[in-house]
Formats: C-alpha cells, structure tokens, sequence
C-alpha cells in the first residue's frame, strides 16, 4: 500500500470497501456472508458501512409513502381474515 502512496490504507480496510460496496450495489446478504466466508451473517454485517444518504433516502420514501395513505397498515392477522 506504501509504494501505492495511500498512507494508512491496509488490506484488511480493501475488504471491508469491497464488502460494503458490493451490498451498497444490492448484493444480499447471505450472498456476502459466502464471499467474505463468514459462518455468522452478524459478521458480515459488522464489515458493512452504510450509506447514510441511502438510508436516508430509504426513510424518505417510506415517508412519502406514509403520508400519501397509498395503503393501510396491515397485521399478520388481518391478513389472515382476508384469506379465509
């Protein structure tokens, strides 16, 4: 990494970007968990780094969607009722 000029950069820190940038394009989780080799998804998830605009993001969709009333909230229960 010295001799890339990117002081303080180490591999391990390439493994976490990779990681992170594959679910960041939609890459699942269980299907990170296989690359990184990991046999608990609660290690993979520590080696993710969210976006926090896509977060964001994710929060304001749900807003709009919230307050535009598009649906009603439903419970595994009333689901239930509507099939019988």
């Amino acid at each position: 990494m010295t001799d890339l000029g990117i002081a303080g950069l180490v591999r391990h820190g390439l493994r976490h970007t990779a990681l992170t940038w594959m679910a960041d394009s939609g890459v699942l989780l269980h299907v990170l968990q296989r690359v990184a080799g990991h046999q608990d998804p609660a290690m993979t998830a520590r080696y993710l780094h969210p976006d926090h605009r896509a977060l964001t993001d994710a929060g304001a969709t749900f807003g709009a969607w919230w307050a535009a009333g598009s649906a009603a909230p439903t419970t595994p229960a009333a689901d239930t009722a509507e099939l019988a």
